[in-house]
């Protein structure tokens, strides 16, 4: 069971438990607790959705870093 903390999808900044192991918005398996930022998208057609390239609602990292 995950204790709150955050990892963020290296690929799309998704981000998820850190029990996670695919990335439910892209699919990947890479990701890194190194990163900065939240955004919040509820609306995928918004344009902050647009240029985070946002696919699915959800908490996405502004900056993320290996």
């Amino acid at each position: 069971m995950s204790d709150g903390k955050l990892k963020a999808c290296l690929r799309c900044g998704y981000l998820v438990d850190e029990d996670t192991e695919i990335c439910p918005a892209c699919h990947s398996d890479e990701f890194t607790e190194n990163w900065k930022g939240l955004a919040i998208v509820l609306d995928t057609d918004s344009k902050t959705a647009k240029k985070l390239d946002a696919k699915i609602p959800g908490k996405y990292a502004l900056r993320v870093e290996e």
